[in-house]
């Protein structure tokens, strides 16, 4: 669906924010160009429920299943 990023490291809310904003976005807003509704979809891992990525995705009008 989009491109493979290696994470290295601790991976804290403040890079997977940095991740979703210089990866992911561009890849969702790619394929909602051909789709009108979708969810993104996490897992409950910490990083992903921190409030900066949180907030980032609602932002965004991004609806998330965990």
């Amino acid at each position: 669906m989009g491109p493979l990023v290696p994470l290295v490291g601790r991976i804290t809310g403040i890079i997977y924010h940095k991740t979703l904003a210089n990866h992911t976005i561009f890849t969702v807003k790619f394929h909602t160009k051909k789709i009108k509704k979708f969810f993104f979809q996490e897992d409950n891992t910490p990083v992903h429920t921190t409030r900066i990525a949180h907030s980032f995705l609602e932002f965004l009008n991004i609806e998330v299943l965990f």
